[in-house]
């Protein structure tokens, strides 16, 4: 009997059709947001309001903290703030944009699915040359599935922890693309990535392209945990290309993914950062028991829908609740392209300022598919060609 897959993906979907009435509740305070409830739960006020308040705080400590950072000065007219927290099935996603309009949306994160009979499934269709091999993670055809769109670029593959075999050195199952490691323990990982330009990416792309960090670590129960956190190239609705934040983690034998975000969803979807921009990210360990991922740079628009189409710069704050990780054993630095071994297209990505903790790192090569990775003192160059 092949082991169960559990897949968290949002399902928030545009038109509100397929879930039936969307129910708006309002936080209790004279200037509240307006709260979109699309979860099928019922989610108490006190709930809201505590997540209101929650966010609030974020939105404050973060445009705090990016006035006095050595990034780049920010006023608060220029600042969008999203704050996107996943609390077991339940997803949150804040917005404050510059002019500080607040929205909340409330939605489900779910399934399970057993992969022991993939023709039984909702989401595979064998006859259609779906998966064939659950356990294996064999490419899907992506456009037929309810929660994967590669036409939007989103996840391939679901089960792959780190979209590749962390334990290969030199290959890369499943795409390709090139990945550095720093081993040892610490609290924070910080970088700065140069995001490829539209021309360095080409137009030969048959995968899904990712930049992101990670770890490998320990929960306080023990048991393991790998996170991927970072960006997902991608396209909106008037043909815009950008990086928009992604995660995928993996804990107790569960699998997982959340991304701002899924197709035909609305967290996220039109907005993302500027190619060949500078973006800060920050991965956290453990921030109050949960995992955070921190995102700064430049967005090609100043709201989530992108019905301001100004460049705006924004943190990007997604979070996953109650990770409790007591431990890391090794980070990560990726760029890779997803899809089957045989995937064509390109990608670049210049991580500098690579530190641990605030003490600069130097990364160490740990495998290459159709890839070139240079290192040194901080930095790290991966150039992937599959022409």
């Amino acid at each position: 009997m092949k082991k169960i897959l559990i897949l968290f993906y949002l399902t928030v979907l545009l038109s509100t059709s397929l879930l039936g009435s969307t129910d708006v509740v309002k936080a209790k305070e004279a200037l509240s947001p307006e709260v979109k409830n699309m979860s099928i739960k019922t989610i108490s006020q006190s709930k809201i309001d505590s997540i209101v308040q929650q966010s609030r705080e974020v939105a404050k400590e973060t445009k705090e903290n990016n006035k006095h950072s050595n990034r780049q000065l920010i006023d608060d007219t220029n600042q969008l703030i999203n704050y996107f927290l996943i609390e077991g099935d339940t997803g949150y996603f804040y917005e404050m944009t510059p002019d500080e309009e607040e929205t909340l949306q409330v939605f489900d994160i779910e399934s399970t699915v057993d992969t022991s009979n993939a023709q039984d499934n909702n989401f595979i269709n064998t006859q259609d040359n779906e998966l064939v091999n659950a356990q294996d993670n064999e490419l899907v055809n992506a456009q037929d599935n309810d929660f994967i769109n590669t036409q939007d670029n989103e996840l391939v593959n679901a089960q792959e922890i780190g979209l590749f075999n962390v334990l290969s050195a030199n290959y890369l199952p499943d795409g390709i693309g090139g990945r550095v490691k720093i081993a040892g323990n610490g609290n924070y990982i910080t970088s700065t990535v140069t995001l490829p330009t539209t021309t360095q990416m080409g137009n030969t792309q048959t995968g899904i392209a990712y930049i992101y960090s990670g770890f490998s670590g320990m929960k306080s129960s023990g048991a393991s945990i790998e996170t991927d956190m970072g960006l997902q190239y991608s396209k909106n609705n008037n043909g815009t290309f950008k990086w928009k934040p992604y995660l995928k983690w993996s804990a107790d034998n569960t699998f997982g993914f959340g991304t701002h975000l899924p197709s035909n969803n609305v967290v996220n979807d039109q907005n993302g950062f500027k190619m060949g921009s500078n973006v800060t990210m920050t991965i956290y360990r453990n921030v109050n028991g949960n995992t955070r991922l921190s995102q700064l740079g430049t967005a090609i628009c100043s709201d989530v829908n992108c019905y301001s189409q100004k460049e705006t710069f924004l943190t990007s704050i997604v979070e996953v609740a109650g990770t409790n990780v007591s431990s890391v054993t090794k980070w990560k630095l990726l760029a890779t392209i997803a899809g089957s071994d045989s995937v064509k297209g390109k990608s670049y990505a210049k991580f500098t300022g690579v530190n641990v903790d605030g003490v600069t790192k130097t990364p160490v090569a740990d495998g290459a598919d159709y890839a070139t990775i240079t290192v040194g003192t901080g930095t790290a160059t991966i150039t992937v060609s599959n022409p």
